[in-house]
């Protein structure tokens, strides 16, 4: 009887387990999946760490992969991965951890990258979680904004980040790694 509870237990363990893979799988492939830039930032704002880690190693394993890198580029992109933790993508409270990481390692990561990669490259692979929105500018006025005031690239190509009064801030979901504020929208200028 022991042990059959046991091995009970062992298999609703690791049914259990297999469930919240399949549904954390789910919930990363819907993120991914969708176009809509404010909708892509809300759901993965929802995600916890592990999912968000996922999400960029994931990423970083792709570029590693499908890119034709020199060695300085992947050396860089290796550093990167290397940086990443768990900690840093908890945006549900302030951490010294992600404010350090914030303040001197992004500033010193982009420093380096802006000699080997090109601006394209580093805002489509660090500042959006995909391609689907790596170019999407809303065009409704009275949503979150979209971009970081102040960070070296938050809008592609010939767009600018500006404050404006029409969109609400985020504590989250913009510039490198979606980890900063979004306090602004991308214009033309």
């Amino acid at each position: 009887l022991i042990v059959s509870l046991a091995l009970f237990n062992l298999i609703s363990c690791s049914d259990n387990n297999e469930i919240e893979r399949t549904s954390s799988n789910k919930r990363i492939s819907q993120v991914l999946n969708e176009k809509n830039y404010a909708t892509q930032k809300i759901m993965y704002s929802l995600l916890n760490e592990e999912e968000k880690l996922k999400i960029w190693n994931d990423k970083i394993e792709n570029i590693l992969q499908k890119n034709n890198l020199t060695k300085e580029q992947s050396d860089l992109i290796y550093e990167l991965k290397n940086n990443i933790s768990l900690n840093l993508l908890n945006d549900g409270e302030r951490n010294d951890e992600r404010e350090i990481f914030k303040s001197i390692f992004v500033k010193n990561f982009l420093k380096k990258t802006i000699n080997v990669f090109s601006e394209d490259f580093i805002v489509s692979n660090f500042y959006y979680i995909n391609e689907n929105t790596a170019k999407a500018v809303p065009i409704d006025d009275l949503s979150d904004c979209t971009c970081n005031i102040g960070s070296m690239w938050s809008c592609s190509g010939s767009f600018e980040c500006k404050d404006t009064n029409k969109c609400a801030d985020t504590t989250s979901g913009c510039g490198f790694l979606t980890m900063f504020e979004c306090t602004g929208r991308c214009f033309l200028y």
